[in-house]
């Protein structure tokens, strides 16, 4: 079935992390309270590279790095709304939220590479795009 999107007004750039666990919420949740990154050189670890970023969750110590979208490529936060009048009503319909152009990638008890699965996921979709000319 199609969906349609919604972009009729600016949204604010976002945030966005991959982290190495599940959780069973789906909703709203104070984030930023308990999930505060920050720069692994500065938290003195002595392997720290500049790129890289620190954080905890659950007590666990998680380092991180930011992956860019490729080229030509925005990742979108969208949210299932109603339908404006003039559309059908039947199908499904999503409001942009927010926007953003890199993921913060998260690991646990391992050093942030560029071979972890979101940037090798990314490589194919830039890779598709070459092939294909899009």
């Amino acid at each position: 079935a199609m969906a349609t999107i919604g972009a009729n007004r600016a949204v604010d750039e976002i945030t966005v992390h991959s982290v190495p666990c599940s959780l069973t919420h789906n909703g709203p949740a104070p984030v930023s309270t308990y999930f505060r990154p920050g720069d692994a050189a500065a938290a003195n670890d002595a392997a720290a590279n500049e790129n890289m970023m620190e954080a905890h969750f659950r007590g666990r110590k998680l380092e991180g790095r930011a992956v860019q979208l490729p080229e030509g490529v925005e990742g979108l936060l969208l949210h299932e709304a109603e339908p404006p009048p003039d559309l059908d009503a039947a199908k499904q319909f999503y409001e942009v939220r927010g926007a953003f152009n890199e993921v913060q990638v998260w690991v646990h008890d391992k050093d942030p590479s560029a071979d972890d699965q979101t940037s090798r996921a990314l490589e194919w979709v830039e890779l598709a795009s070459t092939i294909h000319g899009m």
